[in-house]
C-alpha cells in the first residue's frame, strides 16, 4: 500500500483537487442566485489543475511571469473596472424599495445580489460618500446632521483636504464623480489587498509562490474581511499588514 501511495502520490493530489474544486463549486453554485460565473470560474481552475499536472514546467514558468507583472497586470484589471463601473455595493436593494426599476437591477447584477442585511454599507456608508458630490466636498457637512458634520471624523468620507493623500480610495469620487467613484472604491481596495496579502504571506512563508496565492484567500476572501469590507475592519487589516510589509522591506532591503 505504501509503495503503491509513493509511486502514485501526484496522480492522487490531482484527483483530491479537482474533487476540491467540482465540490466547492457545486457548493458555490447553490448559494448564490446569480451563479452562472461559478461555473466558468470552476471549469477555469480545474484546467489549470490539470495543465499543471501535465504541463508543470511551463505553467511554473507562466506563473512566474504572472507574479513578475502583477502589478501592471493589477492596474490593467482596475481600469477595466472602472470603466465598467463594477463594485460589491448592495446599493441594487433600493431597486426592491423603488420596484420600476427591479428589471433593469437584475440585468445590471453579474454575480452575487443584493443583500439587506448589508445595511450598514448601503443605508450609511455609500450614501454618505455620496453626498459629499452635493457637498462640494467640502469638510462639513449640513446634509449629515443640523450643526454640521466633520466628514472626516464621520466615516472617512471623500474631502478636498490635505488628509486625501493618505484615502487612496476615494480619490474616484473627486475626479470621477459618484458612478465611478464607487467602483474606484471597490475595485481598488479589493486589487491592493490582494497585493498586499500576497507580499506578506511571501514575506511569512520565506517566498514560497504557491502558498502565498493561497494565503491571499485565506486573508483577503475571508469572511472578516468580506463582512467588514466596507467601511472600516478591512481598512485595519489592510494599512496593517501594509505597514508591516513596507516596514520588513525597509529594515531587510540591501539595495
Amino acid at each position: 500500500m505504501k509503495i503503491f501511495l509513493k509511486n502514485n502520490i501526484k496522480k492522487i493530489e490531482l484527483i483530491i483537487m479537482l474533487l476540491a474544486t467540482i465540490c466547492t463549486t457545486i457548493f458555490i453554485y447553490n448559494y448564490f442566485e446569480r451563479r452562472k460565473l461559478t461555473i466558468i470560474i470552476g471549469l477555469i481552475l480545474g484546467l489549470l489543475i490539470i495543465f499543471d499536472y501535465f504541463f508543470k514546467e511551463k505553467m511554473n514558468k507562466l506563473l512566474n511571469q504572472i507574479l513578475k507583472f502583477r502589478y501592471l497586470i493589477a492596474l490593467f484589471i482596475f481600469i477595466i473596472c472602472v470603466i465598467f463601473k463594477l463594485h460589491g455595493s448592495s446599493i441594487g436593494i433600493y431597486n426592491y424599495f423603488f420596484d420600476n426599476n427591479i428589471e433593469y437591477n437584475n440585468k445590471s447584477i453579474i454575480y452575487g445580489t443584493s443583500r439587506s442585511i448589508r445595511s450598514d454599507e448601503y443605508n450609511v456608508h455609500t450614501p454618505y460618500y455620496m453626498s459629499q458630490y452635493y457637498n462640494d466636498y467640502n469638510k462639513k457637512s449640513h446634509m449629515m446632521s443640523i450643526s454640521g458634520q466633520d466628514m472626516i471624523i464621520g466615516y472617512n468620507a471623500p474631502v478636498k483636504d490635505l488628509s486625501l493623500i493618505g484615502k487612496p480610495f476615494t480619490w474616484g469620487y473627486i475626479l470621477l464623480g459618484n458612478e465611478y467613484g464607487l467602483s474606484w472604491y471597490w475595485c481598488l481596495k479589493l486589487i491592493l489587498l490582494i497585493l498586499v496579502s500576497y507580499e506578506l504571506s511571501m514575506i511569512i512563508t520565506q517566498k514560497n509562490q504557491k502558498i502565498s496565492i493561497l494565503g491571499v484567500f485565506l486573508l483577503a476572501f475571508s469572511p472578516c474581511m468580506q463582512w467588514w469590507f466596507v467601511p472600516h475592519m478591512c481598512d485595519v487589516f489592510f494599512w496593517g499588514m501594509t505597514i508591516l510589509t513596507l516596514s520588513y522591506h525597509f529594515f531587510t532591503t540591501k539595495n
